[in-house]
């Protein structure tokens, strides 16, 4: 675990020993109790408490664990599996409490050699760390991703910001991108509960990416879930960005909700990187 880890200060290899990882430049960051190490320096944040905080991680937990994401679960996973790759080195970026991440470790046939896992938000990665031991996980930030040059073979990411130069820089030549994003009606009717009018997604992760991302294979996936209860119903409205635009009254309207049907609208692109040709 944590064989490709880079100080965030200096990019020299961190070594870990007696639970802190250090750098030859005497760099040193303790390792949490839960297993997990930050290594956010304090000018990359861009507040006190960067990312989602552990009432939306709490919310994500209930809801994944609930079941109603699994067959976006199994596609991404077909999809990885499709590749053929053993032994490889797998990295969730933005990985949140750790879900996703962990159900791509647990498929035997991928032989991980590394599953890493990091998150802006400190309550999220130590939501992982503590519940999903196998797991490399580690706070950073996505513009600095402190792994070394071409260390992974797998990129995934869902519904999580990219920046394409960070990935190029850790993902080896031929190696894979997983881009799980919102297909156009994804989540309509919790959006029609918060506002007035719907505006379908309309994402497109080419455009976000360099030329030496080539996709691959692009599909959909598209399927309706019925919430049973209002834990869960507030649960998913906890987890969207949608909780922070809700106006009180239309809050309370939610609330009062037994049942709700959701569709769920998911795009899945497959990116691969293109090796540079050195030659003139």
């Amino acid at each position: 675990m944590f064989e490709y880890l880079l100080c965030p200060v200096c990019k020299s290899p961190l070594e870990l020993e007696n639970r802190i990882f250090s750098c030859d430049n005497n760099h040193s960051y303790d390792q949490a109790k839960e297993g997990y190490v930050n290594l956010l320096v304090a000018n990359k944040k861009r507040s006190k408490e960067p990312g989602d905080n552990k009432e939306m991680i709490v919310a994500r937990r209930q809801f994944l664990e609930a079941g109603y994401y699994d067959s976006l679960v199994e596609r991404m996973q077909a999809l990885i599996l499709d590749l053929g790759p053993a032994g490889i080195t797998l990295l969730d970026s933005c990985c949140g409490e750790g879900f996703y991440t962990a159900k791509m470790h647990e498929l035997a046939e991928l032989e991980i050699e590394d599953c890493y896992g990091f998150d802006v938000s400190k309550p999220a990665i130590k939501a992982a760390a503590k519940k999903y031991k196998d797991l490399s996980c580690f706070i950073a930030n996505v513009q600095d991703i402190p792994l070394e040059e071409e260390s992974v073979d797998i990129i995934q990411t869902v519904f999580s910001p990219l920046y394409s130069a960070e990935f190029e820089r850790v993902l080896r030549d031929e190696g894979y991108l997983l881009v799980v994003s919102a297909g156009p009606e994804h989540l309509k009717e919790l959006a029609l509960k918060v506002y007035d009018n719907y505006k379908p997604h309309n994402y497109n992760p080419s455009e976000q990416l360099s030329a030496a991302f080539q996709r691959v294979s692009l599909s959909g996936l598209k399927y309706s879930i019925e919430l049973k209860n209002k834990e869960h119903i507030l649960s998913l409205l906890k987890m969207t960005p949608y909780y922070w635009n809700t106006v009180p009254e239309k809050l309370a309207v939610i609330e009062k909700l037994e049942t709700l049907e959701i569709t769920c609208d998911f795009v899945l692109s497959l990116f691969e990187k293109i090796g540079t040709d050195e030659e003139e």
